[in-house]
């Protein structure tokens, strides 16, 4: 009897601390993120946007562009983890998302990007320069500009 019980125990105790250590095994796997990216205000495609997959550390691992009507995919071997999700595109503000995966599954994300008043391209200013005639008793030259 006390033979079965050490039995059982000792069975207990190794599928118990073999289940521990697969969990702390990296398990790496393809995984599949895809979506849409779209204007927050009007809810039109960005098509060109540029969707990233970084790891903790800021290291890209894997990106792609959204087509024209703002659809994308990627899909990455990646080990089980936390993982952050960017999205960014030519006067859009940059969107993120961060997100624990899992291998050999697939993510929808879909971003909603806002517009960033500064990146829009300032207009250059124009105007014109005036050059007033050389005085002579000075031996100096006067310039004006004026912008409009």
């Amino acid at each position: 009897m006390t033979k079965r019980v050490s039995l059982l125990t000792l069975f207990f105790c190794l599928i118990t601390s073999s289940t521990i250590a697969m969990e702390r095994l990296p398990y790496f796997g393809s995984v599949t993120i895809k979506g849409r990216v779209l204007n927050q205000t009007n809810q039109q495609a960005i098509a060109g946007a540029l969707v990233r997959i970084d790891d903790l550390q800021g290291k890209t691992l894997a990106s792609t562009n959204t087509d024209n009507s703002g659809n994308y995919q990627i899909t990455k071997t990646l080990s089980a983890g936390t993982y952050v999700i960017k999205c960014s595109a030519k006067g859009y503000q940059e969107s993120q998302f961060r997100r624990h995966l899992r291998s050999n599954r697939t993510y929808t994300i879909n971003f909603y990007l806002t517009s960033d008043p500064r990146s829009s391209d300032p207009t250059p200013p124009t105007g014109t320069i005036k050059i007033n005639n050389a005085n002579p008793y000075t031996n100096s030259t006067t310039v004006s500009l004026s912008l409009f």
